[in-house]
């Protein structure tokens, strides 16, 4: 009998063997002739995922595990080619390993690629050939690995034929690739400016990605002031400078982190007040102005839209400061204080008709 004309007519009929995750294949090989013996079980194979969840840019293990089924004896030079769930693809580095295979087992995972392949595999009746390789997902989705090239021979000497056809009752497990998290924030805008003091309510939201659950999102925030702002809380404003709101969205499955970071600027507090305001019967003018910290004021006194005084002042840090104007005739005056505070905007106030007392 010319087995390699045999092992010819079977190799060119055999099928694509697809393997589901956590399945192995029971199905016998037939006969190679009529009448002839049988080559006894072929190897099956399993494929398992750890984990089987992981989000986009997680590493996850590929275990391969090749078993003889047999009681005693040894099948050889067995090989296949697995192509990859469409949401992987092999990790860099791949972390190839391998036991219980035999001593010339060449396995081939390139980083990058969608597939991994394996041949020259020897493995024993009772001890089982396994081959790991680490994955990477890289997009989002639920799908199954599918093998093909599954060859096999029962003698060392023999030559490699076609593996089993999967049985039709044969449902496929699957590697779950989540998306990561998303996050929108409308307020604070990045660069935004504030006043001192000003009531700015921070809004934002986390949504979880593709194929995660919503109820288990932690959705959080934090101003480098070390406050926890939740959405619809209002930002601290009180303290002048650059401020940054860090927000973080963190998947329950994965542990899988979004991070959204806003900068924005609270100006130096403007505001300021005049009081113990009087004009004596000479016609000065006499107030108290306190300033909240450096900057610059100017004190403009008029009268029928003329000016009668005009004085600049600066302070260098908060204080209280009493102003006199010099005494003038004029029956009714207005008086308007203008305060920049250093690094901020200018307020102005505007007290209008002082009478001579």
């Amino acid at each position: 009998m010319d087995l390699r004309a045999i092992a010819s007519r079977r190799t060119a009929a055999r099928m694509t063997a697809v393997i589901a995750v956590g399945i192995t294949t029971t199905a016998g090989i037939a006969a190679q002739s009529a009448g002839a013996a049988t080559t006894g079980q072929p190897p099956t194979v399993s494929t398992q995922y750890t984990p089987n969840q992981i989000g986009v840019g997680q590493t996850a293990g590929i275990t391969y595990t090749i078993t003889d089924p047999n009681s005693s004896g040894t099948l050889y030079q067995i090989s296949f080619t697995d192509t990859l769930p469409s949401t992987s693809a092999v990790d860099n580095p791949a972390s190839v390993a391998d036991s219980g295979c035999g001593s010339s087992i060449a396995v081939n995972a390139t980083p990058g690629a969608g597939e991994v392949s394996a041949s020259a595999i020897t493995v024993k009746a009772g001890t089982p050939c396994t081959i790991s390789v680490a994955i990477i997902g890289n997009v989002a989705g639920t799908a199954s690995d599918a093998y093909s090239d599954f060859l096999y021979a029962a003698s060392a000497a023999g030559y490699a034929i076609p593996g089993p056809v999967p049985t039709s009752d044969e449902s496929p497990a699957s590697l779950q690739v989540i998306g990561a998290p998303t996050i929108t924030v409308k307020v604070p805008k990045n660069n935004a400016v504030y006043s001192y003091g000003e009531v700015v309510k921070a809004s934002y939201s986390c949504t979880a990605g593709a194929g995660d659950q919503q109820s288990q999102l932690t959705c959080t925030a934090f101003d480098d002031l070390g406050n926890t702002i939740n959405s619809g809380q209002d930002l601290d404003t009180k303290v002048p400078g650059q401020h940054q709101l860090d927000i973080q969205a963190i998947s329950g499955l994965t542990s899988d982190t979004t991070d959204v970071t806003v900068n924005y600027t609270v100006l130096p507090d403007n505001r300021f007040t005049i009081s113990k305001l009087k004009r004596g019967s000479g016609g000065a003018l006499s107030f108290q102005l306190a300033l909240p910290g450096a900057g610059s004021v100017v004190v403009l006194e008029t009268a029928s839209g003329k000016t009668i005084d005009r004085d600049r002042l600066s302070v260098s840090r908060e204080r209280t400061l009493k102003v006199t104007l010099p005494a003038n005739s004029t029956s009714k005056v207005n008086l308007e204080v203008s305060y920049k505070p250093k690094g901020g905007v200018t307020r102005t106030v505007t007290k209008r008709n002082i009478a001579l007392g």
